[in-house]
């Protein structure tokens, strides 16, 4: 078994399907021992993977302590009321043993393996290198435990440009690529689109138990048309939506009602902001609603606005202090729970 595989690709390609694809042809080659076993229905990927003992760990925005603890474990009393060892993702010692009494072999899947720190990166050199690892608070005279995994990388990153820039090892990239697949959009697939759409809607319909209703041709024709930015995943949740509205809605519509509720990710509050107010001026002059008494006041409205929003934010939300610090940089976060109390929004006169 190659000690790693990596997933290259745009969101919502499908590289977490890959990777239990991967996770449940191993459990099917050990289950058919080399005999002529048909393998298992698509539709149950997800499931073998998981009984192969595939486990996942998504490492954007983590960091580097959560992400050495979740993937090497912990000792007790490495940090603060931890009062028992805590096992991390390649540990061994849980899993399934052969007759011989040896673990078998698991897959560990880290997806996002672009956002993972500088110190997690070496740590997994270590484990490519040596299939070894040192749970956080491990002493130096503690032999280093073995794992038994085979990691599978996923990222929608450039890792080469990341490298260059300094932002990526490039001995583990090395080592990550003993297999590389990437997987293409579905923008470079047109010509196989009805084929994909079908097997999606087909799966879609057995998973939720719905009609199995299928896209009609000039659906299909306008669905070769578009971009497809969300691939894969972007065309089920399209699907989906689609078979709520059937038929009142076609996969255009269905798409274009998406895409006008989504805040796309170049959006800035200001350019929300402003487009809003656009719209807001436009009605006042249209005659849909009355002016504002003056230039001020609408300023006022703004900012009243704002401070209603951030105090049912942090209500929702419980915000922690260090959330706080993270929202407004520059100022203690016990000055910021007092100004959002200050500024709550006052209750209507009836």
């Amino acid at each position: 078994m190659i000690p790693s595989v990596l997933l290259l690709g745009e969101r919502g390609a499908g590289k977490g399907y890959v990777a239990n694809v991967i996770a449940a042809h191993s459990e099917w080659m050990r289950e058919s021992k080399g005999l002529e076993v048909a393998p298992p229905e698509e539709a149950d990927v997800y499931q073998i993977g998981q009984r192969a003992g595939l486990r996942s760990q998504t490492l954007t925005a983590l960091p580097e302590s959560l992400a050495t603890v979740a993937l090497f474990g912990a000792k007790r009393g490495a940090y603060t009321d931890l009062r028992e060892d805590r096992p991390g993702l390649f540990d061994s010692s849980s899993n399934r043993r052969s007759r011989g009494g040896s673990p078998d072999p698991f897959d560990a899947f880290l997806d996002e393996i672009g956002d993972a720190p500088l110190g997690v990166q070496a740590a997994l050199l270590e484990v490519l290198e040596t299939r070894t690892f040192r749970p956080l608070g491990s002493s130096y005279e503690e032999l280093p435990r073995t794992t038994d995994a085979r990691i599978i990388c996923a990222t929608n990153k450039d890792l080469e440009l990341m490298v260059k820039n300094g932002q990526f090892r490039a001995d583990l990239y090395d080592r990550l690529s003993w297999m590389r697949i990437v997987l293409p959009p579905l923008r470079e697939q047109l010509d196989q689109l009805q084929v994909i759409i079908k097997r999606a809607n087909t799966a879609l319909c057995q998973k939720y138990k719905i009609e199995n209703a299928e896209p009609s041709e000039p659906d299909i024709r306008w669905a070769e048309t578009y971009e497809w930015p969300g691939n894969v995943r972007e065309l089920v949740q399209v699907l989906w939506m689609w078979h709520l509205y059937r038929p009142a809605l076609s996969l255009s519509e269905v798409v274009e009602m998406r895409n006008a509720a989504i805040l796309r990710a170049d959006e800035t509050l200001g350019s929300v902001l402003e487009k809003r107010i656009f719209e807001e001026l436009d009605f006042i002059l249209a005659g849909k609603r009355a002016g504002y008494r003056t230039y001020g006041q609408l300023g006022h409205e703004v900012q009243r606005l704002a401070y209603g929003a951030i105090y049912q934010y942090n209500r929702r939300r419980e915000l922690k202090n260090d959330e706080l610090k993270l929202l407004f940089t520059s100022q203690n976060p016990t000055n910021v729970r007092k100004q959002i109390s200050q500024n709550r929004p006052k209750p209507e006169k009836e």
